[in-house]
């Protein structure tokens, strides 16, 4: 059996301008998604997520419209 370990991560969550208001919350809502399922990224389950820095501007994506991308540490 293998050990559980932490692993840091810098991520991009896109979040749809409906939801501009509540960024905050819209977030975690995002995060969430990732529980319990598989990631390629991290290459292991996803059992828990802790956002230590959520940046306070968030950019336009040109290519995803209309979704903007909130950086998180």
């Amino acid at each position: 059996m293998e050990e559980l370990k932490v692993s840091e991560a810098s991520l991009i969550v896109y979040i749809h301008p409906s939801k501009s208001n509540q960024v905050s919350k819209d977030v975690p809502r995002e995060l969430s998604s990732l529980l319990f399922t598989y990631s390629d990224i991290f290459d292991s389950v996803v059992l828990a997520y802790d956002i230590n820095s959520l940046y306070k501007c968030a950019k336009i994506l040109p290519g995803v419209c209309p979704y903007f991308g909130v950086n998180l540490k």
